[in-house]
């Protein structure tokens, strides 16, 4: 068997815990409403109001199967979100790739068991997937093509693949123990070579293309726990790598994601009552200011995750008690959209992300003993939210 085939994602092993801290405990019975075009869509699946902030809720993918979202720095929905794509045991009791069609709500496998890492295309709907060491590319009706190989020499594939928005390259970040050798790699999708982009002194992780600007890879310092320095980005124009936010030392960043040309989302989690006094939460920085060490606090509270919503109006972010919080940026405030629970134990990460239009967020949950995904559509009065 090739290296290749043993392919696999990286993703921060985080440890478990322990942090609490109060929400409102007054329920918000206010009514959610969006375009009509939105509600009667969504209104085909069954729906549930959150006890504490009145949000309405759908039930997209159902358990008793596994199910997860795509991480949220990947695409994972379709054309004007008529599709939506997702992991699942459902169908030969493995995790593979399937596909929601949101107004038959049919679902149904899209890759074989078995294959390697894989990605949507931003635009094109297509799929990029490994199988052993040959790189495919799917169109939506299922006809595929091989596009490349992936050679043996490289080593282990580490932090996914990444397509960039204009669909001319395949990222991704390769292993190698002998002389411990770190590099950023992409494949021409057209012609199948490889370049090499940089070698880092690191394990790579996170490998990310900017949507809005195909000029730029963000990538993170992996080491299953904290790093000395989190985010990293690879530039077309100087093809160096360069921290992306010069992080101080007493800082823990993590789950960092684009949102905008040069701008990106992160997380600072405060781990310890001495880290609680320091800043933490949910912060924004943009290329510039973030390599003079320079950030945007936006929310202050223990954060897990973030995204923010293509219209740019919106962040969110959760906490370790699986509640998903709204962050409206230009005034700093936080407000409770889905309130957390967890069911028969299992402790599903939520990664939410914003659908491609900002109407909604979708996130996996266990609410209800499965694990599931839901979507809840943003509410028309922000300020009739449960205040943080």
């Amino acid at each position: 068997m090739s290296k290749a085939s043993k392919i696999q994602f990286t993703r921060r092993g985080f440890l478990a815990s322990t942090l609490w801290f109060p929400v409102a405990s007054m329920a918000y019975a206010q009514s959610q409403t969006t375009t009509t075009k939105s509600r009667n869509v969504w209104d085909e699946f069954e729906m549930y109001e959150d006890e504490k902030t009145g949000a309405k809720i759908y039930k997209i993918v159902t358990g008793p199967s596994k199910n997860t979202t795509i991480y949220q720095t990947h695409p994972m929905w379709g054309k004007s979100c008529e599709h939506f794509y997702f992991l699942s045991d459902r169908s030969e009791g493995k995790s593979q790739l399937h596909r929601l069609e949101r107004d038959t709500k049919k679902i149904s496998p899209v890759l074989e068991i078995g294959m390697g890492n894989f990605s949507l295309s931003w635009e094109t709907e297509r799929v990029y997937f490994f199988k052993e060491n040959k790189i495919f590319k799917q169109e939506v009706d299922g006809s595929k093509s091989e596009i490349g190989t992936y050679p043996d020499e490289f080593g282990t594939m580490t932090g996914g693949i990444g397509i960039s928005a204009d669909e001319k390259w395949l990222y991704c970040a390769t292993h190698k123990e002998e002389g411990e050798q770190n590099l950023l790699r992409r494949m021409s999708i057209s012609e199948g070579k490889w370049e090499e982009c940089t070698q880092v002194p690191f394990k790579i992780g996170h490998v990310q293309p900017n949507f809005w600007n195909t000029d730029l890879v963000m990538f993170c310092w992996e080491t299953g726990g904290d790093s000395p320095q989190r985010t990293w980005c690879w530039s077309e124009k100087t093809h160096k790598a360069e921290p992306f936010f010069v992080e101080p030392d007493e800082l823990w960043i993590t789950h960092e994601v684009w949102w905008g040309t040069e701008r990106a989302l992160f997380t600072i989690w405060p781990y310890d009552e001495a880290h609680k006094k320091l800043p933490h939460g949910v912060a924004e920085t943009d290329k510039e200011k973030g390599s003079k060490g320079s950030m945007n606090l936006l929310a202050q509270y223990p954060a897990w995750h973030t995204h923010g919503s293509h219209d740019f109006k919106w962040v969110l972010g959760d906490d370790f008690d699986r509640n998903i919080w709204l962050i409206l940026p230009e005034k700093k405030e936080r407000r409770l959209l889905v309130s957390g629970k967890i069911g028969n134990n299992i402790k599903v990460h939520p990664h939410a992300s914003f659908l491609p239009d900002s109407s909604g967020i979708v996130f996996n949950t266990s609410c209800f003993g499965y694990e599931e995904i839901h979507l809840v559509l943003l509410p028309e009065n922000f300020e009739a939210l449960p205040l943080a």
